[in-house]
């Protein structure tokens, strides 16, 4: 059996999510660091965010051809994209594409739609509040490949 197969055009939008996302992530980090004098500390965080989206755009480029790595790590990258939490000295969010984030705690509950790619992760005494939510795109990306979707079979082992 083939290491690949002909991914379904859900299994494509989710592709297209993480490799759209991934390289509008790439473009948003070039542009920050370009733009804005930043000590050579945040420079490799930076560079790991880059590394990190560009991972995404790789995978997603797998995942629409249908190889077995691309639906493997979708499934990882997706669910590191279904939390988003504020803590008193601690964010992260994540997502690649589009977020629509169903987000309780301070200031109440709301439901914000994002459309690209972002990444935050803070550890700082500025950051108040508790807030906590999750990405419903994300999670119904996970479910779907997790549920809906045939994973390729692994070639068989030579004898």
């Amino acid at each position: 059996m083939a290491d690949s197969e002909k991914p379904t055009i859900g299994t494509r939008f989710l592709a297209l999510l993480l490799t759209g996302g991934g390289i509008a992530g790439i473009g948003v980090f070039i542009w920050l660091a370009t733009k804005s004098q930043m000590h050579a500390s945040l420079l490799v965080f930076l560079g790991l965010f880059v590394l990190l989206f560009a991972w995404c755009s790789w995978k997603g480029v797998d995942l629409w051809r249908g190889k077995r790595s691309g639906y493997r790590w979708a499934k990882i990258l997706f669910a590191a994209q279904i939390p988003v939490v504020t803590l008193p000295g601690f964010h992260y969010e994540f997502y690649t594409g589009l977020n629509l984030a169903l987000m309780f705690g301070d200031g109440g509950g709301n439901l914000p739609l994002n459309l690209g790619s972002s990444i935050s992760l803070y550890f700082s005494p500025q950051v108040v509040g508790t807030a906590y939510g999750i990405n419903l795109i994300a999670l119904s990306a996970l479910v779907y490949l997790l549920l809906f979707v045939r994973r390729p079979a692994a070639a068989p082992a030579a004898a």
